[in-house]
């Protein structure tokens, strides 16, 4: 699946989405967000795991999924 494009698996019903390591690259994080909002629209839970490389990135992602977060360190 691309970040960003329309796939009929996103109009399914999930509880869950899980995804690990995505925000990588500042450019992707809107195509990301969209998916994730898409694949979640009808409620569930989305689950990002990453690695912090670059805080403005993970922050940017952050902002496009319009949610507030919490540091753990």
């Amino acid at each position: 699946m691309w970040w960003g494009e329309q796939d009929e698996i996103l109009g399914r019903k999930w509880d869950l989405v899980i995804g690990a390591d995505l925000t990588y690259d500042m450019d992707v994080c809107s195509d990301l967000a969209n998916t994730y909002g898409l694949a979640l629209q009808h409620g569930g839970v989305g689950i990002l795991a990453a690695t912090v490389r670059n805080e403005d990135t993970l922050e940017t992602f952050v902002k496009e999924c319009g949610t507030r977060y919490r540091k753990r360190r």
